[in-house]
C-alpha cells in the first residue's frame, strides 16, 4: 500500500509549481497583448503622383504613436506618418510593407 501512496503523491500538483506556471502564463499573455502589429504609411506631399509618394512599413508596437516613432527615422522627416493596426482595414498592405524593428 505504501507504493500506491508514493505514486499518488508524485501525481499531486505542487502548489508552488502551479502558482509559478500560472504567473508565467499571465506574463506571456500580457506580453502578447502589448506587442501588436501595425501598418505605417509614410507619404511625402511634395512627391504627389510619383511612384515613391507613399511608402508602407510594418512594425510591432504597443500604440500607433510608438509605431510612428519607430518608422520616422527610416521614412525621413519630410514624410507624414500614419499608423494603423495590421489586423484592421489595411491588413492587405502587409505583404508589400517593409519591416522595421
Amino acid at each position: 500500500m505504501s507504493n500506491e501512496r508514493k505514486s499518488d503523491e508524485s501525481k499531486q500538483l505542487d502548489l508552488v509549481d502551479y502558482a509559478t506556471a500560472l504567473e508565467n502564463e499571465r506574463a506571456e499573455r500580457e506580453a502578447k497583448a502589448r506587442r501588436r502589429a501595425f501598418v505605417v504609411f509614410a507619404t511625402d506631399p511634395e512627391k504627389a503622383g510619383q511612384e515613391d509618394y507613399k511608402l508602407v512599413f510594418a512594425c510591432e508596437a504597443a500604440t500607433p504613436a510608438e509605431a510612428a516613432r519607430k518608422v520616422r527615422p527610416v521614412a525621413g522627416k519630410k514624410r507624414r506618418v500614419s499608423a494603423y493596426l495590421a489586423s484592421g482595414r489595411y491588413k492587405d498592405e502587409l505583404p508589400r510593407a517593409r519591416w522595421v524593428a
